[in-house]
């Protein structure tokens, strides 16, 4: 049996991103698996 391991092209587990110092949470442990002909779009706007 193939695991996402096994046939992602990317794969992520636990992604985190904060905002300033700790006060606004944009991402908190997100996990994302893209596999061979998966399309992926990404949109940011948050400026460090």
């Amino acid at each position: 049996m193939n695991t996402a391991a096994d046939t992602s092209v990317l794969l992520a587990r636990g992604s985190r991103k904060e905002k300033g110092e700790g006060s606004l949470r944009a991402v908190d442990g997100v996990d994302l698996d893209i596999g061979p002909g998966d399309a992926v779009g990404a949109l940011a706007g948050l400026e460090d």
